[in-house]
């Protein structure tokens, strides 16, 4: 991730902290849940990270895989720590096995490769 962009990422959690905000409940609030697909298609149109037509859960699967691939560690044990507060508070039950294991590993992140 650029410089600026973890800068910038580093500022807002610093003032979402001191202000008290969870930003999981935020997303929630704005409608950015699991159970809305509508909501996420929309979002990663508007993005332009997929057409007009909705992708597979594989293609999807594999977009997110390719998006965090080069997030450092920290980056993605926020990020995952993120995702499943969203999915705990929108109460839309427990997310299907790849998505347990996508979010896993974002978690496990900070681990060093075992020599």
């Amino acid at each position: 991730m650029g410089e600026k962009i973890e800068e910038l990422s580093r500022e807002l959690q610093a003032k979402l902290a001191e202000a008290g905000v969870n930003p999981a409940e935020l997303l929630v609030q704005a409608g950015v849940t699991v159970s809305n697909k509508d909501k996420l298609y929309e979002l990663a149109q508007d993005a332009g990270l997929i057409s007009d037509e909705a992708p597979s859960p594989q293609a999807l699967m594999a977009m997110a895989q390719n998006l965090t691939a080069a997030l450092d560690p920290a980056t993605k044990k926020s990020l995952g720590t993120l995702i499943t507060q969203v999915v705990e508070q929108s109460g839309a039950g427990t997310p299907p096995p790849e998505i347990q294991s996508f979010v896993q590993r974002l978690l496990g992140s900070d681990e060093s490769p075992k020599k």
